[in-house]
């Protein structure tokens, strides 16, 4: 939602402030707020496309013996359909949910009844 946002562009703009992330979440652990000094947004995408360019999803998927399902929110800026199609094939079921980014944390309900079903 709109707080969320605020918060973390904040933290984005302002790295040093996520030094005091433990003073306004309880939940994140000091080791968490250090850590996200050290990676930013920049370094997490050159990352995460390092991984998807020279890491072969598909072939570890392949491995995978127990059924796999993936869940997306279709309004997550960061969901590219063409690609994680590409990736998994037909080795995994995706479940598209019309929800953004933070599906896991805003509808937990169908995570669990995606696992459990």
């Amino acid at each position: 939602g709109p707080t969320a946002r605020f918060v973390c562009s904040t933290f984005c703009k302002f790295p040093p402030s996520l030094r005091r992330m433990p003073l306004y979440f309880r939940d994140v652990p000091l080791e968490v707020a250090e850590d996200a000094l050290r990676h930013t947004w920049y370094s997490y995408e050159g990352s995460r496309s390092h991984v998807l360019e020279h890491q072969s999803a598909a072939e570890d998927i392949e491995k995978v013996k127990a059924e796999i399902k993936i869940i997306i929110g279709t309004k997550d800026l960061l969901f590219h359909k063409e690609s994680l199609e590409a990736i998994v094939g037909d080795k995994a079921e995706i479940i598209y949910v019309d929800e953004g980014h933070h599906l896991p944390l805003h509808h937990p309900e169908i995570v669990a009844e995606t696992i459990i079903a």
